[in-house]
């Protein structure tokens, strides 16, 4: 399942397309802010506690707002993001006032504006046109890559986005909570399309970096998705220390973000050791605390991933969990990316096989596998054994078998051998139920193969007691 760590989606009204610093505004420059950022966040429709969000207080937007508080150059990155504006033009830096650059932060602002709203599509020409600029000045330019590799995220395009992320990365060094953040969604990138080995590179080359040092909202972040990565991969000792770390330092932070992934990927860490319990536990206190935040796309994933825990464990109201699934459904159809809508539709054609529907779990696949053509995927993986299970259940034991196959290799490559060993030993028990006798034992074997598990030197034990019983059989026949 995809971790709860993406991409802050949302809506708001157009911006005021008017360049911002209007001397008369306030008496100085820190009123003069105060009340550019009041006013763009009333024409925003934002509340003070949105504005805030998961990093900083109400309280403290409101001291700024009223003078009284000068920000960091990380908070104002962080209010210009969600004012959908630049921290240049929310100070009223007027060396950006001239027509050509006045035009390119335009370009930013809507752009920004349709990644904000879901629209990832939209926000592809202006970028283009961005990037086609040969005279775009290196920060622009920076900016227009992160903002053009998250819609392609959104979009599905993950080859097109890690693409962007590895262009980009070296030069934000300078500046760690945005590398942090770049190198964060490059890690969860590597890890959606399946390299799970380049994502878990990438998520430890920034914790070496950050070292021991406090962590971070943003660095939080990354060491949620490095616990997801390592979890997919079946590494589930170092995903419990990754993340024990995150909860024990999210507990302080008090960041809706970072506390409710690293509950619910510590979850998937749980029920993958059967402690069940312990994992709808730890899901239901991620749902909680991320029901608080105003992250529409975030809390449809959990759902999601909540879901796909409910019917791990058995849960007997697959009704419930279907009506779950289809509110996330329509917020993902609306904020989400490809991915996120993939793996929603994967578990309602789970819910579906659950039924006896079983054509309605192939269409359900289906549509997922396509939401995916673009790259080949975890999820894409997972879709194709869902399909496979319904085809087999539905009688077509040859199709169903070579869809579970394929997707069973296809993690493999991966690198995501846990994931891999479920599938095969799902065709084990789906072939024994059909009949196939052969065909369960040549799964199982792979199954235990996919894990590591060859019985080598049980094998050649087998063989020369079998030809020890030969030699035997012979030497009494010739006697």
């Amino acid at each position: 399942m995809v971790g709860s760590d993406s991409f802050i989606s949302g809506s708001g009204p157009a911006p005021d397309p008017r360049p911002l610093g209007d001397p008369a505004e306030a008496p100085n420059a820190q009123l003069q802010l105060g009340a550019r950022i009041r006013r763009l966040r009333k024409e925003r429709g934002l509340s003070q506690r949105v504005l805030a969000g998961d990093d900083l207080s109400p309280s403290y937007v409101s001291l700024l707002e009223s003078g009284q508080r000068n920000p960091t150059d990380d908070v104002l990155r962080i209010l210009a993001d969600r004012l959908q504006t630049t921290p240049a033009e929310l100070t009223g830096n007027s060396e950006l006032a001239t027509p050509a650059s006045v035009e390119t932060q335009l370009e930013l602002r809507w752009a920004r504006i349709a990644l904000y709203n879901g629209d990832a599509t939209d926000a592809l020409a202006p970028l283009r046109r961005l990037l086609d600029n040969e005279e775009l000045g290196p920060v622009e330019r920076s900016e227009a890559q992160l903002l053009l590799a998250t819609a392609h995220e959104l979009n599905g395009q993950l080859f097109e986005a890690v693409d962007l992320l590895e262009q980009v990365g070296p030069r934000l060094t300078e500046d760690a909570e945005r590398w942090t953040a770049a190198q964060t969604q490059l890690c969860r990138c590597y890890k959606e399309i399946g390299d799970l080995d380049r994502a878990i590179d990438v998520g430890e080359a920034v914790n070496r970096r950050l070292g021991d040092q406090e962590l971070t909202d943003s660095a939080a972040v990354l060491a949620t998705t490095l616990g997801g990565a390592y979890y997919e991969r079946g590494d589930l000792a170092r995903a419990a220390h990754v993340l024990s770390r995150v909860l024990q330092q999210t507990e302080r932070l008090g960041s809706h973000r970072a506390r409710g992934g690293a509950l619910w990927n510590s979850s998937l860490v749980a029920a993958a050791e059967n402690r069940l319990n312990e994992a709808l536990m730890l899901a239901e206190r991620a749902l909680a605390i991320l029901g608080e935040s105003d992250n529409t796309r975030n809390l449809a994933r959990l759902k999601v991933a909540y879901a796909w825990l409910q019917l791990e464990t058995g849960g007997d109201d697959v009704e419930a969990t279907r009506r779950l699934l289809l509110h996330a459904q329509i917020d993902l159809q609306v904020e989400g990316s490809a991915v996120d809508l993939a793996a929603c539709l994967t578990e309602l054609a789970r819910c579906d096989l659950l039924i006896g529907d079983f054509e309605a779990a192939r269409r359900t696949a289906t549509s997922a596998i396509d939401l995916l053509r673009h790259a080949p995927t975890i999820e894409g993986a997972r879709a194709h054994a869902i399909l496979g299970q319904g085809l087999i259940l539905s009688g077509d034991v040859g199709h169903g078998a070579a869809a579970m196959r394929a997707a069973a290799f296809q993690l493999q490559d991966m690198a995501a051998r846990r994931e891999a060993a479920r599938v095969w030993r799902d065709l084990a028990e789906l072939a024994a139920h059909a009949g196939e006798t052969t065909l369960a034992t040549e799964a199982m074997e792979a199954a235990a193969a996919a894990l590591g598990i060859v019985p080598r030197s049980v094998r050649a034990l087998l063989r020369r007691h079998d030809a020890s019983n030969e030699e035997q059989e012979a030497d009494s026949s010739r006697h």
